[in-house]
């Protein structure tokens, strides 16, 4: 889907991100994450204007529906083949906040598979995450859906042969 800054009629990536944090109407909120997605998976380059708010945000974020779209953006935020710099500070926010939504009973399918990869990206950095990816993978592989089957594994082969 092409889709540009130019189609949101003067909304602002910053908008987004604040209607994406507002509980009072929880459908605008998911919404506005989807959106957001959509626009910066669409145009990466437009993660930098919203990189810092995004991540001081994670914390305070609790609506599922929206971290499955913030998951999404943290997947490209974090992929070592983009060019984004984080710094160490918000490595640690993603990553505490990332290993939360992951073990939260409550966290759904979606959110937990691309935590698993957020996670996965940032273990070059941090090698302690592998063990502790590692570990988390072979509880979810217990009683595990097709699509976490799936990605667990396709994870534990990539850390094993890194």
């Amino acid at each position: 889907m092409d889709f540009s800054l130019s189609d949101l009629n003067g909304i602002t990536l910053k908008d987004l991100l604040q209607l994406s944090i507002n509980y009072q109407y929880k459908q605008v909120g998911w919404r506005a994450a989807w959106v957001l997605e959509t626009v910066v998976l669409a145009n990466p380059s437009h993660l930098l204007a919203i990189q810092n708010e995004l991540i001081e945000s994670l914390p305070i974020q609790k609506d599922w529906s929206s971290l499955r779209s913030y998951s999404k953006i943290l997947m490209e935020l974090t992929n070592p083949k983009k060019s984004f710099s984080l710094s160490k500070e918000q490595e640690e926010i993603i990553i505490e906040d990332t290993f939360n939504w992951m073990i939260d009973i409550d966290c759904p399918l979606a959110v937990r598979c691309n935590c698993m990869d957020i996670l996965y990206q940032l273990s070059s950095e941090h090698e302690w995450i592998k063990d502790e990816l590692i570990e988390q993978i072979n509880l979810f592989l217990k009683t595990p859906t097709p699509a976490l089957a799936s990605r667990g594994n396709k994870i534990l082969k990539r850390i094993l042969n890194s």
